[in-house]
């Protein structure tokens, strides 16, 4: 089952490979990555199952334990994934971004290939709780709102300490914000760029 995927199709040293949340579609941050400043080619790619109006990365189930949801079709749409992104074009430098849903599978696969990328931005998401953790990761941004009524700012918090664990390239950015992108976060993904590939290129 390939994976949709929108692209501008841009000749660049750098990509940037949107993942979005549950419900969304492939449409959704591609506005977003159109909004960036710098040379990069800007990649949104949509998960496989769909859901209500949208698409999902995995089915959940809200229960009063908490949020349940299927591991084995989190590993299906890690390796559809996988296979969308190695079936691009090779490029030098990817930044992997994820909203919420997204984020966990972005971070899934960063965990998973840390080589393969100069970095990511996680928005708004939780731990994935992967089976293995790697002994690097590249830098890593991580924004979320103090007021998130899906995913509340601690599960930002434990991103953080977890992938401080690993490395010390990791930011978290809180804001007075809820379950959303706001434009001071937006500015801060855009200042977080910007440094990325000044302290990347030589």
């Amino acid at each position: 089952m390939p994976l949709r995927i929108e692209s501008d199709q841009t000749t660049a040293n750098w990509r940037v490979i949107a993942l979005h949340g549950l419900g969304s579609d492939r449409y959704d941050l591609f506005g977003l990555l159109t909004e960036l400043d710098g040379e990069i080619e800007r990649v949104s790619i949509e998960a496989p199952w769909p859901y209500l109006q949208g698409f999902a990365w995995f089915d959940i189930e809200w229960t009063d334990a908490g949020i349940r949801f299927d591991p084995a079709q989190v590993k299906e749409s890690a390796e559809l994934l996988q296979r969308s992104i190695d079936g691009l074009p090779p490029v030098e430098h990817t930044v992997l971004m994820g909203f919420s849903q997204g984020g966990m599978m972005a971070l899934q696969e960063l965990l998973s290939r840390p080589q393969k990328y100069a970095g990511a931005m996680i928005l708004s998401s939780r731990w994935p709780e992967p089976d293995h953790l790697p002994s690097y990761v590249p830098p890593v941004l991580v924004q979320h709102g103090r007021y998130d009524e899906v995913i509340p700012v601690s599960e930002g918090q434990r991103i953080r300490d977890e992938l401080r664990a690993i490395g010390d390239t990791v930011v978290l950015r809180e804001y007075p914000m809820g379950h959303a992108v706001s434009p001071d976060s937006f500015d801060d993904m855009q200042s977080w760029m910007r440094n990325l590939i000044a302290t990347t290129e030589p």
